[in-house]
C-alpha cells in the first residue's frame, strides 16, 4: 500500500490542473467541462461514422480558451509544457501556419494513449484542450486525417 503513491497516475496531469486554475477565472477566458455522457450524447450528431467512433475514444474534455491571445503568459505556456514532458508527455505533432501554432501532445501507456493535450495560439486566439481518452494512435491518425 505504501508504493501507491509512487505510481504514476494516468488522470489528468497536476500541471494542467494548476494552469486551468490560473487563467479559467480571467473576464476573457472561457472554461469548460464535458464528461463522458454528455460527449457520448453528442456524439450522435456526428455523421462521418469514423468521426463518432472516435469521438466516443473521449472520457472526459477540458477546454480553456480566449480571444484575447494576450490573457496567457508565454512564459507560462513554456512553463506547463516543461511540466507535462516531466509528466510523462511527448509531442506528437506540431503545425505552424501563418502567424499561427498548433501542437499537440500525448501520454501513453501501453500504446494506447490516455491522455491528449492541444495548445493552440493564434495571433488574436489562444485554446488549451484536455482530453482524456483511450485510444490507439492509428486512431489519432484517423482523428488528425478528419482534421486536415
Amino acid at each position: 500500500m505504501l508504493l501507491l503513491p509512487a505510481i504514476p497516475s494516468m488522470g489528468q496531469s497536476p500541471a494542467i490542473d494548476d494552469f486551468f486554475t490560473k487563467y479559467k477565472q480571467s473576464d476573457d477566458a472561457v472554461s469548460l467541462s464535458i464528461g463522458r455522457v454528455l460527449i457520448h450524447i453528442g456524439s450522435w450528431f456526428i455523421e462521418d461514422p469514423a468521426a463518432r467512433s472516435i469521438a466516443r475514444k473521449a472520457k472526459h474534455l477540458r477546454l480553456l480558451s480566449s480571444e484575447n491571445q494576450n490573457m496567457v503568459d508565454p512564459k507560462d505556456i513554456e512553463i506547463l509544457k516543461d511540466e507535462l514532458y516531466i509528466d510523462g508527455f511527448e509531442s506528437l505533432m506540431t503545425v505552424r501556419s501563418e502567424g499561427s501554432l498548433l501542437e499537440i501532445l500525448g501520454r501513453d501507456d501501453r500504446d494506447v494513449l490516455r491522455n491528449l493535450i492541444l495548445l493552440m495560439n493564434e495571433e488574436d486566439e489562444f485554446a488549451l484542450v484536455s482530453i482524456k481518452c483511450k485510444m490507439t494512435y492509428d486512431e489519432l491518425q484517423q482523428l488528425i486525417s478528419q482534421i486536415e
